[in-house]
């Protein structure tokens, strides 16, 4: 109503060359207004009846009084709108010099919100049975660490994967030009026949690898041909023989990767792999540890990925393996810093499943028998999975531990069964709904700077598990010997132990992390918690304001 008769309405909105600062306002706080609008950038160029004095002082005001939606201005003419410029700019209203330049900022605030949504989606539980042989794989690093050697055999570094429950080729060793032709057929043919030597990592480079071998006598042939190129371009290198595996056709080839910065520790790659790594350079990075909604995210941003989605008929590769492999990858890379780099190339993904057809290990031989602290070797803080104990509640087994981005649903099915008191006790207010901002906040912890430990029971007769409860401790950030507690108990299971049972591993928690005070705040009208933190040592004083009271416990 505010536009005249002739004005476009469409998306850019023109409030037409006669417009006035009125006419400015109403468009812009009507755009905002609109549920199907997400933001609003507003141009001004000095036109005969334009006031861009009058202007910026308008949209000010509307900027002030819709702070959900970014209002964003371009106010083009130097001189003659610098005044405006200047009161959007005191007002603290984003403003451009061009609208290319307002564009921009919009789609970094677009990739920011988006980046933020990828990091806490809530990630699916794709692991629940995992367990890696650890020990295997310390015994192969000890191994090869014992001989002075950096680089792991194809077999060793195949023998590591396999040790993570990350499917890999049968592989075996031939020394010699009979053994090939015998391996090859037990394997049955096609085969691949591929050098085997410490000193060579990349075997293509040297002319090492030949494919499609059908029969007996071609694996023979093969091997002496191999071992002719890799002595003709590596003479130094100390050939041990040749490994044989079967050909696996059909699916895509990607690569997943890894290498141990000195700044910033083990980054991880994933892209398309095979020969064309460094052609396409079509890769994703980033940090251990991962989780499925991490993988996920991982995966989404390469060009490879719509392949493996399903392209023009062909169809999709299992996406849940894929994502659990770089999962299981991360922790392994987690588990072990003397990683130096690893390379799964290439890693076939197939609708059935996947399967590492080659794979390439470089270890650090000082460090392998180096004691460091779990973790100390990355950039993000990792789960502390060393917060883990057995309880008995009501002759049933639960559960505490530290709280995952995975424990989502269950937090908020703990928090939407609260009594109103329990929820206010907690709180100090109502909880109306549980919104996604809530599960960030409370179920995806920075591990540097607070832990949340979950109580979890199995129920009978229902899938899935349930949360009893959850102890919380956040440091300080001025002072990282105190730090603040609260706790919370669903009211079915409250007087039944876990409380105590809460505190005690929180308490622990703390001591690991060399905090000598613990406080927290409760409303003087929760006499059951005031009861409870008095048997625990806690003294109890006055908060800052007359209906609350902070709890103390000097450890």
């Amino acid at each position: 109503a505010s536009l005249p008769s002739f004005a476009a309405r469409g998306n850019p909105v023109d409030v037409a060359g006669a417009a006035n600062a009125v006419r400015y306002a109403a468009a812009a706080q009507a755009l905002i207004d609109d549920p199907g609008c997400d933001g609003v950038l507003a141009i001004l160029t000095p036109q005969a009846m334009s006031d861009p004095t009058a202007t910026a002082k308008a949209l000010v005001e509307v900027a002030r009084t819709h702070q959900l939606k970014p209002l964003l201005t371009s106010f083009m003419g130097e001189i003659k709108v610098a005044e405006g410029v200047r009161i959007l700019r005191a007002a603290h209203v984003p403003t451009f010099d061009t609208p290319e330049d307002a564009v921009r900022a919009y789609m970094y605030m677009y990739q920011y919100t988006r980046n933020l949504a990828n990091l806490y989606e809530t990630p699916a539980d794709i692991l629940p049975d995992f367990g890696p042989d650890r020990d295997a794989v310390k015994k192969i690093f000890i191994a090869a660490a014992r001989d002075g050697r950096s680089i792991l055999s194809e077999v060793e570094a195949k023998q590591v994967l396999d040790a993570y429950q990350i499917p890999v080729v049968k592989t075996v060793v031939a020394t010699t030009a009979e053994e090939c032709a015998a391996e090859a057929e037990k394997i049955g043919f096609p085969v691949a026949v591929k050098i085997l030597s410490h000193d060579i990592t990349h075997k293509s480079d040297v002319g090492g690898i030949a494919l499609n071998v059908r029969s007996a006598a071609e694996a023979a042939n093969q091997f002496e041909k191999i071992s002719a190129r890799v002595k003709e371009a590596r003479p130094d290198a100390k050939i041990i023989g040749m490994a044989v595996q079967a050909m696996s056709r059909g699916g895509y080839e990607v690569i997943i990767g890894a290498k141990k910065d000195a700044t910033f520790g083990p980054a991880i790659m994933f892209g398309m792999g095979g020969t064309g790594v460094e052609l396409y350079r079509d890769v994703a990075v980033d940090f251990p540890p991962l989780n499925q909604a991490l993988a996920k995210s991982m995966i989404s941003s390469t060009k490879v990925s719509q392949l493996l989605r399903g392209f023009r008929g062909k169809e999709p590769v299992d996406m849940v393996a894929l994502e659990q492999a770089l999962v299981k990858f991360s922790y392994l890379l987690v588990d072990f810093p003397e990683i130096v780099e690893v390379d799964i190339n290439p890693l076939q993904v197939r609708s059935d499943g996947l399967c590492a057809l080659d794979a390439r290990v470089v270890i650090e031989p000082k460090d392998v028998r180096k004691i460091t602290l779990p973790g100390s070797h990355l950039m993000i803080s990792m789960y502390p999975s060393k917060y883990n104990w057995e309880v008995p509640v009501n002759g049933e087994r639960a559960v505490i531990r530290a709280i995952r981005p995975e424990d989502e649903p269950d937090w908020a099915e703990m928090i939407e069964s609260l009594s109103p008191t329990t929820a206010e006790y907690r709180f100090f207010g109502p909880v109306r709904e549980v919104t996604k901002s809530m599960l960030v906040r409370y179920c995806h912890i920075d591990y540097d700077r607070e832990i949340a430990l979950a109580a979890m029971r199995v129920p009978k007769g229902r899938k899935g598990t349930m949360m009893l409860g959850v102890a919380r401790l956040t440091m300080e950030t001025a002072n990282e010997e105190q730090a603040e507690f609260a706790i919370l108990v669903r009211d079915a299971y409250q007087r039944k132990g876990i409380g105590s049972k809460l505190m005690d591993a929180l308490i622990q928690a703390a001591r690991d992390r060399h905090v000598r005070e613990i406080y927290g705040h409760v409303l003087a009208a929760n006499p059951g918690m005031n009861r409870f933190a008095e048997s625990l040592g806690f003294d109890i004083l006055p908060g800052d304001e007359p209906e609350v009271r902070k709890l103390v416990l000097r450890l």
